[in-house]
Formats: C-alpha cells, sequence, structure tokens
C-alpha cells in the first residue's frame, strides 16, 4: 500500500450530519392498524385478531391473548369477504371444542372462503369443508351450506352484537 489508510479503517469526518434512525413505535404503528380497522380496513381487521389472538401487547411485549377481542376483528375481516379471515375463522371454530355449532360454523365459513378464493387457497378451504364435513351429519351440512349463503348479507351486524345465533333445524 501506499501508506494511506484503507476504506475500512478511515474514520468519519467530525463534519459530516449525524445519520437519522428511523424508528417506528409499536404502540404508534398499532393505534395507526386500530384507526384502520374502525374505519372498515379489512386488511387491519384481520392482522387485529392475529395481534390479540397471539397475545401480544402494544409494545410487542408478550400478554395474555384476548380471544373475544381476536373474534370481533376475525368476524368483521370475515364479513368483508376477506378469504383468509375466513378461512382461518373456519379453522378457529373446527378447533373448538367439539360442539355440533362449532363444526356448523366451521364448515359455514370454510364454504364462504371456498367462494371468495382462488387457487391453493380456495384447494385449502375446500379441504376444510371437506375435512369438518364428514364428522356431520346432513342435516348439519344442509345447515352450514344455507347459513353461508346468509351470513354474506348479515355478517356485519353479526358482529357488531356478537357471535351469530345458530340454532341448527332438525331434519323432518
Amino acid at each position: 500500500m501506499n501508506g494511506s489508510a484503507s476504506t475500512r479503517d478511515a474514520t468519519p469526518d467530525d463534519k459530516a450530519p449525524p445519520v437519522a434512525r428511523t424508528t417506528r413505535s409499536k404502540t404508534g404503528d398499532m393505534k395507526r392498524l386500530l384507526v384502520a380497522a374502525e374505519k372498515g380496513d379489512a386488511g387491519s381487521q384481520f392482522n387485529l385478531a392475529v395481534f390479540y389472538g397471539n397475545g401480544v401487547d402494544d409494545n410487542g411485549h408478550v400478554a395474555p391473548g384476548d380471544r373475544a377481542e381476536a373474534m370481533k376483528w376475525l368476524l368483521r375481516a370475515a364479513g368483508q369477504e376477506l378469504p383468509r379471515a375466513q378461512h382461518t375463522l373456519a379453522e378457529v371454530y373446527a378447533k373448538a371444542p367439539d360442539a355440533p355449532d362449532n363444526r356448523i360454523r366451521a364448515c359455514a365459513w370454510f364454504l364462504r372462503a371456498v367462494a371468495s378464493s382462488i387457487g391453493m387457497h380456495r384447494h385449502r378451504a375446500q379441504a376444510g369443508f371437506e375435512r369438518i364435513s364428514l364428522q356431520m351429519t346432513p342435516a348439519q351440512i344442509a345447515t352450514a351450506k344455507r347459513l353461508a349463503r346468509i351470513w354474506k348479507h348479515r355478517i356485519e351486524a353479526a358482529a357488531n352484537a356478537g357471535f351469530p345465533a345458530i340454532s341448527p333445524r332438525r331434519a323432518r
């Protein structure tokens, strides 16, 4: 070398302006997400549902999950025909404690996801429907299909009031 310092060994010029670091507050991100969700953005609603379902607080620290809040936002996003929210909601119901109403809800949401999805996502929703329907009676499947049709029109009101009431009709 010719006696000059290599680029790696050079020290920064004292007169150069400091490099500005851009940091984003997790609390600020959460507030922006909440505002967008409240304005009806389905993607933000889904992300809030995941956030509350995973049990993370506003600062990104582990906290107890808030299932009710997660379900509220998931229902709102699913009601706006967001396929990933519909599929996630179907899986939540499918994994819930064994009860006929949960299977009916899961089946209905899988059907909604099939109707609003394409490609691999549609195939996954169809497979979920088939998996759950194997555990159901023909009358329960008919109820799920009926619910899938009517939920498209009623889901927003149902999400605001809580879980939709399901009373399966008995086959006559």
